[in-house]
């Protein structure tokens, strides 16, 4: 809040107070309280840090006077307008989403043959996400900040109590996860809905058609399926049709459910939705990101991008092979795995 707080009286009050509610919260430490009052104070102090990221963000914003946004959540919700008066959101190009929000252009994607990406880059969830919103009347850019707050809430009241005072805080040990949150980054929403998979896991149909959705959504939760394959095959009965069957039937409800949500605008457009939904995959995009691409990013070693697609395979390879062989002793890589093959992407 420190950067708000010289512009806005009501920051500066938020920043005061929540220096009293963590010394608050030392104190309860010190002196030992009942564990539900410390789990409801834990998750009170970390909700309030949420709403004063967001109102502080809302200062810088009106001082910049423009929206601190990405170009995939005004296209996004600029694909559910068209889509709303009976237009193909996926054979329409994105750009006019910079006149409708007001964006400067420095918002877009630019792409190494010198254009700039505009159009609808995911499959059909993430635009139909909007859909009702809009219909409500309600502002869409609260979509990823409440569910933001939905995803920490699930996992906070989903663990043990004595994990609840710890696993919260990677997402607040770094401020760049509540500024993604809060900044029209998407990828918060897959992550509810595989927490949701994980909730649901003892039902078989629930967890399909939970990792369907989320395959809907985005393309980061497709790098979990093979994972997920192979440990539902070893937590099968011993009995090879039996794990055929889970197999089969985990596969079908997870099919079932993104082809619902997409078959509807395949039918509509192939080429459009393919074109689209492949787009981050096959478009000429600049080489950037937070893993071993910073390294051609930052001009430190330059490499053609299919080198780092190369380094993805082969370490996909590795962790498939490590996590089918080893499976009892290594539960734990298939949320280790997939990260690390998307860190060589």
């Amino acid at each position: 809040t420190a950067g708000g707080a010289t512009a806005d009286a009501g920051v500066a009050l938020l920043m005061v107070l929540g220096y009293a509610a963590g010394l608050g919260l030392l104190i309860l430490a010190a002196t030992g309280v009942r564990r539900r009052t410390a789990d409801w104070s834990i998750a009170a102090g970390l909700g309030f840090v949420c709403v004063s990221y967001a109102i502080a963000q809302g200062v810088v914003e009106t001082e910049a006077g423009s929206q601190l946004t990405t170009d995939a959540y005004m296209y996004t919700d600029y694909a559910a307008r068209l889509l709303r008066t009976g237009e193909n959101p996926y054979s329409h190009e994105m750009a006019e989403a910079f006149r409708v929000h007001r964006a400067p252009l420095n918002y877009m994607t630019p792409l190494i043959d010198g254009n700039l990406s505009s159009r609808v880059a995911y499959p059909a969830l993430h635009l139909l996400l909007f859909v009702p919103v809009q219909m409500a009347g309600l502002d869409t850019a609260m979509i990823y900040p409440d569910v933001g707050l939905a995803t920490l809430a699930m996992l906070y009241l989903g663990v043990r109590a004595d994990l609840r005072p710890v696993i919260l805080l990677p997402f607040f040990a770094d401020q760049t996860y509540l500024h993604y949150v809060l900044g029209g980054v998407t990828d918060i929403t897959w992550a509810l809905l595989l927490l949701a998979m994980l909730r649901s896991w003892h039902k078989p149909q629930q967890r399909g058609l939970w990792f369907g959705l989320a395959c809907a959504y985005k393309h980061q939760p497709w790098a979990l399926a093979p994972f997920l394959l192979i440990r539902i095959w070893h937590e099968s009965s011993a009995e090879r049709p039996a794990r055929i069957r889970e197999l089969l039937r985990f596969t079908g409800w997870s099919v079932a459910a993104f082809a619902a949500v997409n078959l509807p605008f395949f039918v509509w457009s192939p080429g459009a939705w393919f074109a689209g939904v492949t787009e981050p995959l096959v478009t000429p995009m600049i080489t950037l990101g937070q893993g071993l691409s910073s390294l051609s990013m930052l001009g430190l070693a330059v490499m053609p991008k299919y080198v780092y697609s190369l380094f993805m395979i082969a370490v996909l390879g590795v962790c498939l092979a490590v996590y089918w062989l080893h499976f009892h002793r290594m539960r734990a890589l298939l949320w280790l795995a997939p990260p690390l093959v998307l860190f060589f992407s």
